[in-house]
């Protein structure tokens, strides 16, 4: 069963921008798909809503891409393909 856990990891604040940090947990059971960590900026003044938007993006398409390579990976035209490599003299 597959899982998705975001996880705080950290906040920076400077007199000009602030950055958070998030973890992205995505799991097959046991198994860790993607470990990877997430940062969005925002500006003094801003809401951190503004940061979290770009966070979720990125953590979708990243999850989009995973998906992507896996169904590649698992193509039977990949399949082919190799196969005709280990035919190569």
């Amino acid at each position: 069963m597959i899982t998705t856990t975001i996880t705080k990891k950290s906040v920076s604040i400077t007199s000009h921008v602030n950055t958070v940090t998030l973890n992205l947990l995505y799991k097959d059971g046991e198994t860790v798909l993607i470990d990877r960590d997430f940062s969005g900026v925002y500006y003094p003044g801003e809401k951190v809503e503004h940061a979290l938007e770009h966070i979720k993006l990125d953590i979708e398409a990243a999850i989009a891409n995973y998906d992507a390579e896996q169904k590649v990976l698992a193509s039977t035209d990949l399949d082919t393909a190799v196969a005709t490599l280990l035919e190569v003299k």
